[in-house]
């Protein structure tokens, strides 16, 4: 039986962050699966068919990828309203299939509240199965050492543990940006995101995991305001009473 490697992932995009490593999966004749696990807003079904696009470049089968967040109707911003029933699913999953080996899932970084809600619940339901040894959180982005509106992109916090780099080439590099390219719904997004992304893989040639830490998720992610806070998208506050419920 094939060993399963689970890449949970709150939007249509943000597989973005972790292509080199899906592709590593594959060629190490792993079953990749792909979770999204909000709804993608207005246009969920234009967003959807993009994440099948690109995956199905990486080559990831279109049968193994899953959208939760529009099944379950977990709306996108607020998935953190939906802890209890996203953890408990995902509980459920791990349980109902053994052969699962790696759980991949966004970083615990104050980027985006959907972010970080969505790695809360897959460290929780994972711990509950016995296989917290084996998840893994790839950073997207946050306002960690930052000023105003600016932010980093896919740099791992050092309070997130040992940082472990998988190498690409300069065709990996190259073809994740060209990726980046193949999210028109998201045009808006994209014009703010894609300079950060052009400018990391101009001094980076890897894309970066770490080990997931369960007392993180009692701390805040860094000092300061969160990026979600700056935006006004959601607080703090909010976010730690919803996952404790």
């Amino acid at each position: 039986m094939k060993k399963k490697s689970v890449f949970l992932l709150a939007h249509q995009d943000d597989e973005i962050g972790i292509t080199k490593v899906i592709l590593n999966e594959l060629e190490s004749n792993n079953e990749v699966i792909c979770i999204f696990v909000t709804d993608g807003g207005k246009k969920s079904d234009v967003r959807n068919l993009e994440s099948i696009y690109v995956l199905g470049k990486i080559g990831v089968n279109p049968n193994n990828i899953i959208f939760l967040g529009k099944e379950l109707n977990f709306k996108d911003g607020i998935l953190s309203k939906s802890y209890r029933v996203l953890k408990d699913w995902l509980s459920r999953y791990i349980r109902d299939n053994n052969s699962i080996s790696t759980i991949y899932v966004p970083a615990y970084e104050g980027g985006h509240q959907d972010h970080d809600a969505l790695h809360v619940a897959a460290l929780n339901a994972s711990d509950e199965n016995g296989l917290i040894e084996n998840v893994f959180q790839f950073p997207l982005y946050n306002r960690y050492g930052c000023r105003g509106p600016f932010f980093c992109v896919m740099k791992p916090l050092a309070s997130n543990g040992k940082i472990i780099k998988i190498n690409m080439t300069t065709k990996d590099r190259v073809q994740t940006l060209l990726y980046c390219l193949k999210y028109p719904s998201q045009l808006k997004t994209w014009i703010v995101l894609f300079p950060f992304f052009i400018f990391y893989y101009l001094l980076n040639s890897h894309q970066v995991i770490q080990k997931v830490d369960r007392k993180r998720i009692f701390q805040k992610p860094h000092n300061g305001i969160l990026l979600y806070e700056y935006r006004k998208f959601y607080d703090w506050n909010s976010f730690q009473k919803d996952i404790s419920n």
